[in-house]
């Protein structure tokens, strides 16, 4: 982790330097080119706009060079445990509070079974999602945790988010 670090304040380094030394040199160049008199009486606001300059560019720069994550997936289910809580794992876009949408591959369809919530991301990176609502095919939430536990652990989708009329709250 720290030579990521390192490469990651090495890259960002040089770029703030590439970005200043080509502001400099272009306000060199207007000096030479207009001469001293006008290097002497607009010295401070070239300094100024170019301090600006260097900025925006490195902001550009950040939002440009951003690296786009590759597709993470859909976490795997490992465990339904205690009739509500199921515990996924390979998904770090989980975090404490997230909501997600529960489905089960049905044929190909994908089918709404219900909606939780993480309450857990655990250090060795798996994720507690308690259950909270369920559809009408559903008695309760520990008929739905009896279906997932019994359901092939492949056949589990978690995704995030849940469009907020699909299930009603309780």
């Amino acid at each position: 982790m720290a030579d990521e670090t390192k490469k990651a304040v090495l890259t960002h380094f040089k770029a703030a330097s590439g970005i200043v030394l080509g502001v400099a040199t272009i306000l060199g160049l207007l000096a030479f080119i207009y001469g001293e008199q006008w290097r002497a009486t607009h010295a401070w606001l070239a300094v100024l706009n170019g301090s600006y300059i260097v900025v925006i560019l490195y902001l550009f720069w950040i939002i440009l060079a951003r690296r786009v994550p590759q597709f993470i997936g859909a976490p795997k289910v490992v465990k339904v445990i205690d009739g509500q809580i199921v515990i996924v794992k390979d998904a770090p876009w989980l975090s404490l509070g997230v909501s997600v949408a529960i489905y089960i591959v049905d044929g190909e369809f994908e089918r709404l079974v219900g909606d939780g919530e993480v309450i857990n991301v655990q250090t060795n990176a798996l994720a507690q999602i308690r259950l909270r609502n369920h559809v009408d095919l559903f008695r309760d939430i520990s008929d739905l945790a009896s279906r997932l536990d019994a359901a092939d652990r492949t056949n589990i989708l978690v995704r995030p988010g849940l469009y907020k009329g699909v299930i009603d709250e309780s």
